[in-house]
């Protein structure tokens, strides 16, 4: 009796060595992936892709993540310099990919350090166009991000046909700057004038808005780099203020200043992402992936808003996702 269950605890004890080491091993084995972040956790556009990031590799590989925070430290200095430390965690880490979130991460980190590079890297959030920083590469590919401007003006269409004219209110930034060129020229496929008026404050903003009103629309795409921005502010401002004219954004955080809200989902770009990032390591290169694009988008009503001016929404107004 006592060698049989001396014998059964030698044979647990030799069980859990194996699914110990065993477990070790698969820890071990794991793969290193690198996140880069260009913005900072709090900011709701990254939490959104880094929570898709991470949700999409979970048990597949050890996730580093590193933030540039270039939204609140927007100096040239610091953007290299935030750079440089991620790359220096590249070098001593050595990821088997890297995966690069919005326009600063591929300007500071990917072009400069990365191109050509034998690690291979997924960026995601760059708006418009890839071109400027040369992609693709033999060891890079992605995903192009696109504001939802077209199905914007084609509802806008919907809602009041007579629309002739246009204003973008926005800080003069580096996305905004592209967005305003986009949305221009594509202004002019539906015979729209668009002007833009540039504003470093939220007071700025106030002035502008208010001398605004003679506009078909008024188009706020974010309240990125608005000095004295505050929510509880704003909130009251354009829940207060006689308007007009329609207003619009194209970020899901404005919804509660803007009349409509059409905005893409960075959880596209983050699962997007996690998922070629999966495909790469499992040994598909990343120059047999094409670029591609966002395809999901969304807009939300503000009927409290919509109300001040008295606007019924047509029956054909598009209410939820559309995906190509």
């Amino acid at each position: 009796m006592k060698k049989t269950t001396l014998s059964f605890t030698i044979a647990g004890i030799i069980l859990l060595l194996i699914i110990s080491i065993g477990f070790a091993i698969w820890v071990g084995g794991k793969k290193r992936c690198f996140y880069v972040a260009s913005y900072h956790k709090g900011y709701p556009w990254q939490d959104g892709l880094a929570a898709a990031v991470e949700e999409g590799l979970s048990g597949y590989c050890r996730l580093k993540s590193f933030y540039l925070d270039t939204i609140r430290q927007s100096s040239e200095l610091n953007k290299q310099t935030m750079a440089k430390q991620a790359w220096a965690i590249i070098q001593d880490w050595q990821p088997n990919i890297v995966i690069a979130s919005d326009d600063n991460a591929s300007q500071y980190l990917v072009e400069p350090y990365l191109k050509g590079s034998k690690i291979p890297v997924v960026f995601c959030g760059v708006n418009f166009s890839a071109e400027k920083y040369g992609y693709p590469y033999p060891n890079v590919t992605g995903m192009v991000e696109f504001e939802p401007i077209r199905p914007m003006m084609v509802q806008l269409k919907k809602v009041r046909p007579s629309i002739k004219t246009g204003v973008m209110i926005a800080a003069h930034r580096i996305t905004n700057s592209k967005l305003h060129a986009n949305l221009a020229a594509l202004a002019d496929e539906f015979d729209v004038t668009l002007d833009i008026r540039w504003v470093n404050s939220f007071d700025q903003l106030k002035t502008v808005f208010l001398d605004s009103q003679q506009y078909d629309f008024i188009y706020i795409p974010n309240n990125h780099d608005l000095k004295d921005w505050d929510e509880g502010t704003a909130r009251k401002f354009f829940h207060t203020t006689t308007t007009t004219t329609i207003t619009v954004s194209t970020a899901r955080w404005m919804q509660p200043f803007v009349m409509l809200s059409f905005f893409h989902l960075p959880e596209e770009q983050g699962y997007y992402a996690a998922n070629t990032a999966l495909k790469i390591m499992a040994g598909t290169s990343p120059a047999d992936i094409p670029i591609t694009t966002n395809k999901d988008w969304r807009v939300k009503v503000n009927q409290v808003l919509l109300d001040k001016i008295q606007l019924q929404l047509p029956s054909n107004f598009k209410h939820f996702i559309e995906t190509e």
